[in-house]
């Protein structure tokens, strides 16, 4: 079973395009996190190892049964991590898609500068929604810049992203953000699990390749793919 683990404030239906092709192959599941669309909110606070627990609980409950071929874009990347050292028995392969490096706040720290200028911004977006505003723009036509995502995903997008709730989930990964890549940073290597990492290389900082790679030396049977015209969105949000 694959297990598809999106970027950070994501939802299941960013994976609008990915799913349904993996689907032809094997089964394949994707969730919302604590707090997010139709996810309850999150019992205790955000953290990596709850964040993993959480899945755990989830697909225990759930009845998929491993084992499972975790894929993590962005922080997802860390999550996935997390949980094939918590339980390994269960994971047979990783697929990293431009994937979070653990360090990467901690050596480049004009990366969590901008982290920290659009925390700043989203403090207002909880109360935006809460009024109507977001809401009221999509009535009116607008849409969100998710490049290709198929029309059925961006409906379901929009939806969650009218709700108050959405973005106070959103909000509490970004604010839990420090903690969670400082304790990325405990993760160990993968040993010989098969990993593939899939990067992007167009708008990204020079810095980002050098992360890119050394994510590639994680395990030692790695396949490390870039996608010249991909953006580190674009991997999942265009077919």
């Amino acid at each position: 079973t694959v297990i598809l683990e999106t970027l950070s404030g994501g939802i299941g239906a960013y994976w609008g395009w990915v799913q349904p092709e993996i689907a032809k192959q094997t089964r394949v599941c994707s969730y919302d996190r604590a707090g997010r669309a139709w996810s309850e909110p999150a019992s205790e606070p955000l953290s990596l190892a709850q964040t993993v627990r959480d899945l755990h609980t989830l697909l225990a409950n759930a009845g998929v049964d491993g084992p499972y071929v975790l894929v993590g874009h962005s922080i997802g990347g860390i999550y996935v991590r997390k949980y094939a050292a918590d339980y390994p028995n269960e994971v047979v392969g990783m697929v990293l898609v431009d994937a979070s490096h653990p360090e990467q706040f901690a050596r480049y720290p004009e990366l969590w500068e901008a982290n920290e200028s659009f925390l700043r911004l989203s403090a207002l977006f909880p109360w935006l929604a809460r009024v109507g505003l977001f809401r009221l723009y999509f009535a009116a036509g607008g849409t969100l810049d998710m490049g290709e995502l198929p029309p059925t995903a961006l409906d379901v997008a929009k939806t969650v992203w009218s709700t108050p709730a959405y973005f106070e989930s959103q909000r509490a990964e970004g604010m839990a953000g420090q903690a969670i890549f400082a304790d990325g940073q405990h993760l160990s290597d993968l040993g010989d699990l098969p990993l593939v990492v899939v990067s992007a290389g167009a708008q990204q900082p020079a810095m980002w390749a050098v992360l890119q790679a050394e994510l590639a030396t994680l395990s030692t049977n790695t396949q490390h793919i870039t996608v010249d015209q991909a953006t580190h969105s674009s991997l999942a949000f265009n077919p």
